[in-house]
């Protein structure tokens, strides 16, 4: 009875004749002479009938939340206890057999119709990621993509999907969604590959900038020439946006970790890049402060030159 309040019962109205010629057979069962051989059945048919309700019922939750992957793995499990059901519900005994028919009947049917509602979903789910993802790849700008809109969820929507039209024998829409999956994992194996090289590139240019336009004190690298603010400034800058652009790879394609640590990656880069030049600058300062100093002393020394120059001339002036 507790089934006649879940979800698959909710949505699934067929699921009543599993529930209710399962609960007649068990009354009838009690007050019948049965056999041998039914009785080898009679435990393996009546515990499938409760692992297909329970497998489909937990498939229809785990999918309401979004929790595809379960979501099959329970489909499959159903699958599998509709063949047992059926393989057990031929049964010598007259009362009960037509109650064994009834439920291999209802099950048959309740599994197919949540089978193929799941896979188009499932299905629906991959094209609309996938055309999301486009969207946004052609307007070079992903930030309206939510966290789930991604190359890798797409090519899984495509997978669960055409592992269920298998289950329900569909073989030309099972190849189909395999087509696109493999497309869709092609495509992903690609943005990770140039994503990989775009750190590999950005590597290099903060390596260059610390050997050739860097000086090291202790784990600090300073730049104190100003002739080499500009190709410093260009190997940092070109490293944020290989960066961005990496960051940029790994979200569409899915892979949160590389994406997590090029972010944090960019972010260092970002902080060392004000550091650096915030050292820089004061070193300016202090270059142009003694730059002025040095001036002035030149000057206050020249005038105080001219000015003794001045007074000897008016000295010998007057003596004479």
């Amino acid at each position: 009875n507790s089934f006649r309040e879940s979800p698959l019962h909710d949505s699934y109205p067929s699921s009543e004749v599993i529930i209710s010629s399962g609960v007649g057979m068990l009354e009838v069962v009690e007050g019948s002479e049965i056999g041998a051989e039914d009785w080898k059945k009679i435990p393996v048919l009546m515990k499938g009938t409760l692992s297909l309700l329970s497998s489909l019922n937990d498939g229809i939750i785990s999918s309401e939340e979004e929790n595809y992957g379960k979501a099959v793995e329970n489909l499959v499990s159903a699958s599998v206890s509709t063949s047992t059901i059926g393989s057990n519900s031929e049964l010598n005994n007259g009362d009960i057999s037509g109650y064994a028919k009834d439920i291999s009947t209802g099950a048959d049917r309740t599994t197919e119709e949540v089978l193929i509602d799941e896979a188009k979903k499932l299905e629906l789910r991959g094209w609309n990621i996938k055309k999301a993802v486009e969207h946004a790849m052609a307007l070079d700008d992903i930030s309206g993509l939510k966290e789930e809109e991604n190359v890798l969820e797409s090519a899984l929507s495509y997978q669960y999907a055409a592992t269920i039209y298998g289950l329900l024998k569909n073989k030309e829409k099972r190849i189909e969604c395999n087509y696109e999956e493999s497309r869709l994992m092609d495509k992903h194996d690609e943005l990770v590959s140039d994503a990989t090289d775009l750190r590999i590139k950005a590597e290099k240019n903060i390596m260059n900038a610390e050997e050739n336009d860097l000086i090291r004190i202790w784990n600090t690298y300073l730049l104190l020439n100003p002739y080499n603010y500009d190709t410093f400034s260009e190997s940092y800058g070109s490293a944020e946006k290989y960066l961005e652009d990496a960051l940029k790879n790994y979200k569409v394609a899915g892979e949160s970790l590389m994406a997590e640590d090029t972010e944090k990656k960019l972010k260092e880069v970002k902080s060392e890049w004000r550091y650096i030049l915030s050292l820089f600058f004061l070193a300016c300062i202090l270059y142009g402060a003694a730059f002025i100093y040095t001036i002035n002393r030149i000057i206050m020394g020249t005038v105080a030159y001219m000015r003794d120059t001045y007074e000897r001339e008016v000295g010998d002036i007057v003596v004479t």
